[in-house]
């Protein structure tokens, strides 16, 4: 395992991060200029709410964090975001990296010293 496996938790921390604010930002066309491009759109960012609940553990029960948005402004992130369960994740797979590489460095020393 390598401090490449990081970057899986990392990602997920930067998407639940940043999505609200992304998702804030675009808009959907209205249903009466473009009702397919409104069903898609707004489907696609049901999509998203939905995997940024699910990794906040919001739909579980889980808080919200309530740090970044008001719930007039935007009441999905005031109801779905949470950065807290995957930067808990980050820092337990960076904590499990580090301790499975100190652990090879001293087999490797153990294994030099019987030499």
């Amino acid at each position: 395992m390598s401090m490449k496996i990081v970057l899986i938790p990392l990602a997920l921390l930067v998407f639940v991060f940043i999505y609200p604010f992304a998702e804030y930002n675009i808009d959907c066309p209205t249903g009466i200029e473009d009702p397919r491009g409104n069903e898609d759109c707004t489907w696609t960012k049901m999509m998203f709410w939905e995997a940024v609940a699910t990794l906040s553990l919001t739909e579980y029960g889980f808080p919200p964090d309530r740090l970044f948005f008001a719930q007039e402004v935007n009441p999905d992130a005031w109801e779905s975001q949470s950065v807290v369960p995957m930067m808990l994740a980050t820092a337990v797979t960076i904590c499990l990296v580090k301790v499975r590489e100190h652990e090879r460095e001293k087999s490797k020393r153990k294994i030099e010293e019987w030499k």
